[in-house]
Parts: C-alpha cells; sequence; structure tokens
C-alpha cells in the first residue's frame, strides 16, 4: 500500500543557533532527503548551513496540515511572514522575495510618525500585560492570537507583534533583538515575562520538542522502561544518565540546564 500523501508546512530548525527554513510538502520524509542531497552541492542559505554545521544538527517538523497543495502553498508564505516577524529575518534561511525585501521589519521602521502613532493611540498596562486601543468614548485591547499563540496587531498599514510595541512603549527604544516570553506562554505580555535574548539565548528556553517520549523536557522514555536524561548544547547531545524514575531523571537535566543555559534554562517542563 502506498503512503498517503498529505500537504502540509514544514520547519527545519538549526539546532546551534537556532536558525529556521519553512517549506512545504506532501511527503516529508521524501523532502528531508532531498535537502540532505542538496546539502551536498546547493548554495541556497539552508543547505550551506547544513553541510556546515553538519545535517545531524539540524531538526525537520512539520508545523500544520492542509487539504490541497495550493493551501500549503499559501501557508507556506503566510508562516515565512509569521516567523520571519518572530525570529527577525536574519534568523530565517529562507530568501525573502523582492517584494518582501521592500517591507521595512518593525525593528528597522522607526520612523517619526509611526512611533507617534503609537504613543498617542496605545496605553500599556504592565501589571496585567494588555495592550489597549484608546478611543474618544472606550478603550479596546489590542491584538488578535496568530497561529504560534503571540498577539499581533497592524498599525498603519504595518504587521507588529504585540510585545515589540509594548516592548517600544515601556523601554522607549525597539528591541535590537528577539523577545523571549520567559514563562514560555506567548500572549503573556507583562513586562516582568520579557526580555531581550539573541537567537541561542532564546533557543535554550523552548517548551518541549514534538519528539518528546515523557512530557518531560530533557527526559527520554526507553521502551525497557527506564529514562534517559539528555541534553543539546552547542549542537551536540550529551546523555546525562539512566533513571529507572522520570523524577530523577528530570532532576539531572535541571540541574545541567541550569549550569549551562543559566537564566535562560528552562527547566519547569
Amino acid at each position: 500500500m502506498s503512503k498517503v500523501k498529505i500537504p502540509q508546512v514544514y520547519v527545519i530548525t538549526n539546532k546551534i543557533n537556532g536558525k529556521v527554513y519553512i517549506g512545504k510538502t506532501n511527503d516529508l520524509e521524501r523532502r528531508w532527503n532531498e535537502h540532505k542531497m542538496d546539502a551536498k552541492y546547493s548554495q541556497f542559505p539552508i543547505h550551506v548551513a547544513m553541510k556546515k554545521d553538519g545535517i545531524t544538527n539540524f531538526i525537520i517538523e512539520p508545523i500544520a496540515y492542509y487539504s490541497s497543495k495550493e493551501e500549503a502553498l499559501q501557508m507556506e508564505k503566510f508562516w515565512t511572514d509569521e516567523i520571519r516577524q518572530i525570529l527577525g529575518s536574519a534568523n530565517v534561511y529562507n530568501i525573502a522575495s523582492t517584494s518582501s525585501k521592500k517591507k521595512k521589519s518593525v525593528h528597522k521602521k522607526k520612523t517619526d510618525e509611526l512611533e507617534q502613532f503609537i504613543k498617542d493611540n496605545f496605553h500599556y498596562n504592565s501589571i496585567t500585560g494588555q495592550l489597549w486601543r484608546k478611543y474618544t468614548n472606550i478603550s479596546q485591547i489590542a491584538g488578535f492570537k496568530s497561529p504560534a499563540g503571540y498577539l499581533r496587531l497592524k498599525v498603519l498599514q504595518t504587521r507588529i507583534m504585540a510585545h515589540h510595541v509594548i516592548w517600544f512603549l515601556f523601554n522607549g527604544v525597539w528591541p535590537k533583538n528577539q523577545i523571549d516570553h520567559i514563562n514560555g506562554i506567548r500572549d503573556d505580555n507583562r513586562i516582568v515575562n520579557l526580555r531581550e535574548v539573541n537567537a541561542k539565548q532564546n533557543s535554550y528556553n523552548k517548551g518541549i520538542s514534538s519528539h518528546n517520549t515523557s512530557g518531560l523536557k530533557g527526559v527520554q522514555l526507553r521502551k525497557n522502561g527506564q529514562f534517559v536524561s539528555q541534553i543539546r548544547y552547542e549542537g551536540k547531545l550529551y546523555t546525562l544518565g539512566i533513571f529507572s524514575s522520570k523524577e530523577d531523571a528530570k532532576m539531572a537535566y535541571n540541574v545541567k540546564a541550569n549550569e549551562l543555559f543559566g537564566e535562560f534554562a528552562r527547566t519547569d517542563v
């Protein structure tokens, strides 16, 4: 029986630096094999990176499934733009189209008009994390939740992540790097939950991988019922030990994560 082919959008992640590539396919295994072959000769950014950093330091995962190739094609662009907004263009291997290059990101579009409009039309409550639009008679909470879980809004025909606007309103400057949600809740925009980080630091604070078999970050359940504690650092996977309980394996991961990642360690999942 032939394998069922499902149109989908996928992401390839560089485990060393957190950079990503977004693509579409109806056969993820075949497409991944094509990427590995292309890494030998292609000069496309993702393939150059795979050759330089080693294929084992890259992972491919589906983002979403669709009912048709046409829908997957359309959503590939959506997800590329979405993730480029989140991570910044420098952290996305996809080559921007000519039209996309003409669209300045919010980090570069620091015009007096945009900044003044934001100051005049938005109010931020740093305690609740809510961003409000100001109106004559009523106030309205700003932003809508994207499929990735972040709040977004449109200001002067520019699509902006809500936490970028919040950072500007609270600090008076635009973030130069990525904004990390410390507790992993992407629409929790309280100022105590936001911090400016680089791509590598942001990758340390990721949640549980879709390939996880234990329900705990850094812990994998073996077929024999034992739990192996592992941590990835600078592109290499280190085994910390094998345990009879997942709690002990998780403790081993947490200790090492705090040692390697410091304040950016994610040990609550």
